[in-house]
């Protein structure tokens, strides 16, 4: 329950970033790419997560893009580089892990 609740905030709060706030905050940026991976660490989330959510910024880009909101492009395009490495390193580190297991 305490899972999906938290998913949901990340989601909702970089939701509030791309469309609500009109300002550049770093420590933002920061803020939720740290919260992500420790949500993920704790309840041991599937790698697919961050990835899904990274596309869904990817895709959202060029919609944006067309409607000329070209900050709020650039800012879903920042949550796409931010999601998609979580999905890369944390699969990395997976099959990282799966592959010492296999050898002891």
């Amino acid at each position: 329950m305490f899972k999906l609740i938290y998913i949901i905030g990340i989601i909702l709060m970089t939701i509030i970033d791309v469309f609500i706030s009109k300002i550049y905050f770093d420590q933002y940026y920061l803020i939720i790419f740290v919260l992500s991976i420790l949500i993920i660490l704790y309840y041991k989330l599937n790698y697919i997560f961050p990835v899904v959510t990274g596309l869904f910024y990817l895709i959202l880009c060029p919609f944006l893009l067309i409607f000329n909101m070209n900050t709020q492009a650039e800012k879903s395009g920042n949550w796409t580089f931010i999601f998609l490495l979580i999905g890369i390193i944390q699969s990395l580190i997976t099959k990282n892990s799966k592959d010492t297991n296999d050898n002891i």
